[in-house]
């Protein structure tokens, strides 16, 4: 998507994988913002579509569905707790995850995942709940 990040998870169970993929809007950048550039995305529960930003375009939407839409404003937490621990608690019962994020530069993938002091990404999040998770089983 123009304006999001995606995010997969790979989980991996006795021969089945589960695999489940997110997408995450990010808010308009200043730059955009000051071209007068239009918002082209639009977040519906479970997928998004992409229009043409040219008015006089034939072209149609695109929709695509994802196991989880997420806005700009929704909390780093949010994000953690549906896709994060999901991974880590599959982990402490001895299963393979996998957490990526794709997507062009600029979309928000360092955000998703690393996040920043104030608010910290999905691995920051995971490495604190992990280290806390032992302290609780040791």
């Amino acid at each position: 998507l123009n304006a999001a990040c995606r995010i997969e998870t790979n989980i991996q169970m006795e021969g089945e994988v589960a695999v489940k993929v997110a997408v995450r809007a990010r808010p308009m950048s200043k730059t955009e913002l000051l071209l007068g550039s239009q918002e082209i995305t639009e977040l519906k529960e479970n997928g998004a579509s992409i229009r043409d930003p040219n008015p006089y375009s034939s072209t149609p939407s695109f929709s695509f569905q994802f196991d989880h839409v997420y806005p700009a404003d929704v909390p780093q937490a949010q994000v953690y707790d549906d896709l994060g621990a999901t991974i880590l608690d599959k982990a402490f019962q001895g299963y393979n995850g996998t957490i990526f994020a794709y997507g062009q530069t600029g979309t928000g993938k360092t955000h998703c995942i690393m996040g920043n002091t104030e608010d910290p990404g999905i691995i920051p999040r995971m490495n604190k709940d992990l280290f806390e998770r032992i302290k609780r089983l040791s």
